[in-house]
């Protein structure tokens, strides 16, 4: 069962003291089916080749997403004195900063914040020629308007990471009691909506660094309802703990199929025998049949992932206290990325895989299926 029996008792049990910290610290199964699948696979192939696994146990511990103090950007407050500036009134700025200045207004949500700042800038910007037409501005109005904007554009960078990393919506993608993604899983996936959600957001980033307002303040108009698709479908631990596994087992199968070629060949003058027949069954039945499809999936969805965060990322940078994390959970171009492990995971099980049948000549072809 997929459902974790610890988690249904925990709210009976968090009574009795100690055993709610046993029931935090143990955790449950998040992977139970499908490391099933894959160790089955792996102890096959091992078992054929006669060659022991040096490290059975999967080791996916999934890093716990930074504290929020250390996720949070800081930005320049500037609303004090502005409904002082009454020329603002003639660009219908006056109400949006009441708004914002009101008891609601002070505790927005970040994606509210988001969308009054983009909406203010916007109307910021194309007031200023206005009052600069007007002969009664004073030229030192003027002057704290472009500063205020010149303030709020540098600013959106950070807006925008404090709507996507500091909300909900965010712990809830990447809480750690977030199990894999199943066998089975495809595009009707509740996990699509989040990944569609995070591919808007990837749009409404570049929509900003293009500063072309008009269509991000459209954009803004759904905000709301992509932030509830992130929160109500997570998407971060599923997609990166399946990554993980895949890693796993993809890199311990290699280890057994490279370290049987190094101390002896399994066939000769590529010549098959039995055990090679029985290696190719293994192959088929467990990796071609079952892994390989839920790989090719969990491979689709990543790459949604990685893609939406990436390109954010060519508007928003992350704090330097988050740096090792969002290198690991968020981005594909280091060396710790766990898209990056997996992928060479994946290329070092395949190279291995095509050494071995090659060598008793099983590789699928056309004429060998």
């Amino acid at each position: 069962m997929r459902q974790c029996l610890l988690s249904n008792l925990a709210n009976t049990l968090c009574n009795m003291g100690s055993i709610c910290i046993f029931i935090l610290l143990t955790g449950c199964d998040h992977h139970p089916e499908e490391q099933a699948v894959m160790q089955t696979y792996q102890e096959r192939v091992a078992n054929v080749l006669d060659q022991p696994i040096a490290s059975p146990t999967p080791q996916t511990n999934f890093p716990a997403l930074p504290a929020l103090r250390e996720r949070l950007q800081p930005t320049t407050d500037l609303r004090e004195g502005l409904l002082d500036i009454l020329e603002l009134s003639e660009c219908d700025l006056i109400p949006l900063i009441a708004k914002r200045n009101s008891s609601l207004g002070k505790v927005s949500s970040p994606s509210q914040i988001l969308i009054y700042e983009i909406t203010f800038y916007q109307r910021l910007i194309e007031c200023i020629p206005i009052l600069e037409k007007n002969p009664d501005t004073k030229p030192e109005t003027i002057a704290r308007l472009h500063h205020i904007a010149h303030v709020k554009l540098q600013e959106q960078p950070k807006y925008l990471w404090n709507a996507l990393y500091t909300g909900q919506e965010i712990d809830e993608s990447l809480a750690l009691n977030q199990a894999t993604l199943p066998l089975g899983v495809n595009n009707e996936h509740p996990i699509q909506n989040a990944l569609t959600s995070w591919e808007y957001f990837a749009q409404l980033s570049q929509m900003l660094k293009q500063q072309d307002y008009s269509r991000a303040n459209q954009m803004l108009t759904d905000i709301e309802k992509h932030m509830e698709d992130l929160y109500k479908n997570p998407a971060g631990t599923p997609l990166l703990r399946s990554l993980m596994l895949l890693t796993h087992y993809l890199n311990t199968t290699a280890d057994v199929i490279e370290a049987r070629l190094q101390r002896r060949p399994l066939c000769f003058n590529e010549m098959s025998n039995p055990k090679a027949d029985i290696l190719k069954t293994v192959f088929t039945r467990f990796y071609a049949t079952t892994i390989q499809p839920y790989m090719a999936t969990v491979h689709r969805l990543s790459e949604q992932w990685f893609s939406a965060h990436t390109k954010i990322r060519e508007f928003v940078s992350p704090p330097a206290s988050t740096h090792l994390y969002d290198a690991k959970v968020f981005t594909r171009a280091t060396d710790i990325s766990l898209w990056n492990q997996y992928i060479n995971a994946r290329n070092r099980h395949t190279q291995a895989w095509q050494h071995i049948l090659s060598q008793c000549n099983l590789m699928p072809n056309a004429n060998n299926r």
